[in-house]
C-alpha cells in the first residue's frame, strides 16, 4: 500500500471524505470553496483535517461487518450476482467474496459452514482459512440465538 502525504476534510462517523485540504495562501487549510476547518466545524460537528491514509483506515474500519447468519438463498444469490473472487470449497466449508468492494479495500464474504450460511465484510485479501476461522468462533452464539428465537 502507498502512503500519502494528502490532507482531507473528514467527519469522523462517515462513510467517505468530505473534501480534499489544501492550504490557502495564508496557510490556512480550506477545502475546495475556501471554507475552513472552523467553518466547515460549525456545519459538521467533529470535521477534522487528517491525511487521507488516516481517513481511509476510519472509512474501512467502518465498513467492516461482524459475522452474521444467513439463508441459503441470500448465500446463492450473492454467489449469482456477480462473478465470486476467491472462491473456495474444502471438507465442509465454502467461502467466496464479492468482486465488487462496499469501500476501499473491504467487501462482503460469505462462508457456508456445513449446512449454515453467514456473511460479513472484511478485506478482500482475507484468506478462506481466515475467513472459515472468523465464522467458527462466531458461529456458536449466532446458532444459540437464532434457537432462541425460533
Amino acid at each position: 500500500m502507498t502512503t500519502t502525504t494528502e490532507h482531507v476534510f473528514y467527519q469522523p462517523g462517515q462513510h467517505w471524505v468530505w473534501a480534499y485540504a489544501e492550504k490557502s495562501a495564508s496557510g490556512e487549510w480550506v477545502d475546495q470553496c475556501g471554507a475552513n476547518l472552523e467553518k466547515l466545524a460549525g456545519r459538521y460537528p467533529g470535521m477534522e483535517i487528517i491525511t487521507s491514509d488516516e481517513a481511509v483506515a476510519k472509512i474501512e474500519a467502518l465498513s467492516k461487518e461482524a459475522p452474521i447468519l444467513i439463508d441459503a438463498e441470500a448465500y446463492d444469490d450473492a454467489l449469482n450476482m456477480l462473478p465470486p473472487m476467491g472462491w473456495v470449497h474444502d471438507c465442509d466449508a465454502s467461502s467466496f467474496k464479492m468482486s465488487e468492494r462496499t469501500n476501499g479495500r473491504v467487501t462482503r464474504i460469505y462462508v457456508r459452514l456445513g449446512r449454515h450460511y453467514f456473511r460479513f465484510s472484511a478485506e478482500y485479501t482475507m484468506s478462506h482459512a481466515d475467513a472459515v476461522a472468523i465464522v467458527r468462533a462466531a458461529a456458536p452464539k449466532l446458532l444459540a440465538a437464532q434457537v432462541a428465537t425460533a
